[in-house]
């Protein structure tokens, strides 16, 4: 289904939705099942592309560096910091033998050729992908709650994050900074918190959705150029949002539901340095 939206904040009452098209509609897009992913099918596991310490990866053996696409053996219980950032490393997709939690240590926290990665359907914790920029998308595992600072940070090529299930709760500072060519994102309708220049720079984005769920917007978090409109939910009720999370020159416009709490306190200290001024539309 095409979506209308990029920053996936809020979609309905079940995701977050941004998007450079134009349109006062929200979309219907709901939760992202992360399916098997059919990159991996005919991919053989091989333990001797990596040189182990016990069940920790420490880096790639030479053979290894020069593969295209490699499967992390279920065997690896942790990845060394920057796996894929060392020299002559040509792997450009990286899947995962098992869907058990797995310590990446930031093994994709160093500049390479990645461009996919498909991770551990219970992974926990992402880690670092900032300045990864070759990397065009991937899908986020259910079990994560929080995206870390600069999670995404310069990923200029990045053009899709989608989100399984529903537990995310804060996109943390510079998490999606620079990601220049973000064309779409989608959370579930679980975030509380978006951090200080979490969308700063990213310059696709002109129209955004925020969840009902959110309750506070930091600082800088969608200082973008392009953004001219921003979607709030009946029922969203925000408990802080900084007086410069927006662009200020020129202010975006606030697109409300009649009589909802944003419109009611759209002249308020809180949400009045934010925006430009108020348009009505219905849910759907």
């Amino acid at each position: 289904m095409k979506r209308r939206t990029l920053l996936g904040l809020g979609m309905l009452a079940l995701v977050l939705g941004l998007s450079a098209c134009g349109s006062k509609e929200k979309s219907s897009a709901g939760e992202v099942k992360q399916e098997a992913d059919s990159g991996k099918d005919g991919l053989k596991v091989n333990e001797d592309y990596f040189l182990w310490y016990d069940d920790q990866i420490d880096s790639l053996t030479m053979e290894g560096r020069k593969q295209k696409k490699i499967v992390i053996p279920a065997k690896a219980k942790k990845l060394n910091a920057g796996l894929f950032g060392v020299t002559g490393c040509e792997v450009e997709e990286v899947y995962f033998e098992s869907d058990e939690d797995i310590d990446l240590q930031n093994a994709f926290s160093i500049p390479s050729k990645l461009k996919k990665v498909v991770l551990p359907k219970k992974l926990t914790d992402i880690g670092e992908f900032k300045s990864s920029k070759d990397l065009e998308s991937i899908v986020i595992p259910e079990g994560v709650t929080s995206l870390t600072n600069l999670a995404f940070e310069n990923c200029v090529n990045l053009k899709e994050i989608k989100f399984a299930g529903n537990n995310l709760k804060d996109i943390g500072k510079s998490a999606f900074e620079n990601c220049e060519n973000l064309k779409e994102i989608s959370l579930p309708n679980s975030v509380e918190n978006i951090g200080v220049n979490a969308f700063k720079g990213c310059t696709s984005l002109t129209e955004i959705h925020l969840p009902s769920s959110l309750k506070t917007i930091e600082a800088g978090a969608f200082t973008t150029k392009n953004l001219t409109k921003v979607y709030a939910p009946g029922d969203l009720e925000l408990t802080k949002a900084d007086p410069t999370a927006f662009p200020i020159i020129p202010k975006p416009t606030l697109y409300a539901v009649k009589d909802s709490w944003m419109d009611k306190n759209f002249h308020s200290e809180m949400l009045l340095p934010l925006f430009g001024e108020i348009e009505y539309y219905e849910e759907k």
